[in-house]
């Protein structure tokens, strides 16, 4: 991930630590030792792993890869949709009135041979899941689900969507130098054309190696 030890070391502490000298006070007045959590889990640093089944057609891993770019070049205008809780780390879209319960992987099955969840009340909004793909949008192939999806990305990107609060005054210090994301209000504010204070990539916490390079190449052939 590009995270020098001593990088490592100050999330690690900023995560499991941050929060714990405010709860052994308050926890001492009540002469209760224990606590109740990590905190920051948001700033926890992480990756994904991609892994293509061997048996898919070239056009289907084509339309992955393209699905990829496209959200790593636009998935940022969706974060104004959501929300989130710093201490666990928790997303949930905006219009959501209250907490859906966690899915688990205890949920799925394959009776009707393709992956379906197990229905139930709270989950009623969800049944949709229990149809494959293929049958939820009939008649569509990867280009125009592509297309599809860059149409509501431009369209969800319009200034006319949620104007939010500040968020980065809730940043500062420790967590200023360790946050690693953009937040929601940031991405508002691109959109809606405000001044945003960019972070120079050099600057970062941490960078993935391959990106780094990849940067520096780029530079070298800026200079020469």
């Amino acid at each position: 991930m590009g995270m020098s030890e001593e990088v490592a070391q100050r999330y690690e502490k900023f995560i499991t630590e941050s929060n714990r000298t405010a709860d052994r006070e308050k926890n001492s007045e009540s002469n209760i030792e224990s606590y109740d959590g990590l905190d920051n889990i948001i700033f926890k640093p992480g990756f994904v792993r991609l892994n293509l089944p061997f048996f898919a057609s070239a056009k289907c891993i084509n339309f992955i890869k393209k699905a990829i770019l496209l959200m790593a070049d636009h998935g940022w205008k969706l974060l104004p949709l959501f929300d989130f809780e710093r201490k666990t780390g928790k997303w949930w879209y905006r219009e959501e009135q209250t907490f859906q319960p966690d899915k688990s992987l205890k949920d799925i099955n394959f009776t009707k041979g393709f992956s379906c969840m197990k229905s139930s009340s709270s989950q009623e909004r969800y049944k949709d899941t229990n149809t494959p793909i293929f049958k939820r949008f009939p008649g569509l192939d990867y280009d125009e689900i592509i297309e599809r999806a860059t149409y509501i990305l431009n369209d969800v990107s319009k200034p006319n969507q949620y104007d939010l609060s500040d968020q980065t005054l809730e940043y500062k210090g420790d967590a200023d130098e360790l946050r690693w994301f953009m937040l929601p209000s940031e991405a508002a504010d691109i959109i809606h054309q405000r001044e945003v204070q960019y972070v120079a990539p050099e600057k970062l916490p941490f960078m993935p190696v391959a990106l780094s390079e990849k940067l520096n190449n780029k530079q070298n052939k800026r200079s020469s």
